[in-house]
């Protein structure tokens, strides 16, 4: 082996500042992620989680009683531009259930800011429904509440897919 053909020597600086810049590189990398992930979402989903938990056992008693009305409910959201959110409410034999108050909110899971408050207008049959005028396509949590002139509740929660 000839001295123009020798292989470059690898010194303890070569292996120091390639182990630096390697962590360096993940560090810069975690440190980014960690801001973003800070700067995005708070995480938080009720300001009152204390005052929830305290309140728990009524809560458990409230989704009893749900079960126990035993009523169907269908959601659907129309293929149209207009955008027009359908639930169908049904008691436990069927038949429609045309005296309620229908109100509820949607909430994006992604993002604050874009929540909006809802009213559902009988239609008839069973049928509830309101036009949607929302500012960004993709997941949404619907909540909404039925309620009877009696007292009867019925809470649904369900995540839609608005394009």
């Amino acid at each position: 082996m000839s001295s123009a053909e020798a292989r470059p020597v690898i010194k303890g600086r070569h292996v120091l500042f390639g182990l630096l810049t390697f962590f360096g590189v993940v560090m810069a990398a975690n440190g980014a992620l960690v801001y973003f992930a800070g700067e995005s979402w708070t995480g938080l989903t009720s300001d009152h989680s204390y005052l929830e938990g305290l309140h728990y056992n009524e809560t458990l008693a409230a989704a009893e009683a749900q079960n126990a009305l035993g009523w169907k409910v269908d959601v659907s959201v129309g293929e149209d531009t207009a955008k027009t959110l359908t639930v169908v409410m049904r008691d436990a034999e069927g038949r429609p259930l045309d005296d309620l108050t229908v109100s509820g909110s949607l909430i994006r899971p992604t993002s604050e800011g874009s929540d909006q408050t809802i009213e559902l207008t009988f239609v008839g049959d069973g049928r509830y429904a309101t036009g949607l005028d929302l500012p960004l396509k993709g997941q949404w949590d619907l909540d909404l509440l039925a309620a009877r002139q009696g007292g009867d509740r019925f809470r649904v929660k369900e995540r839609l897919w608005i394009d």
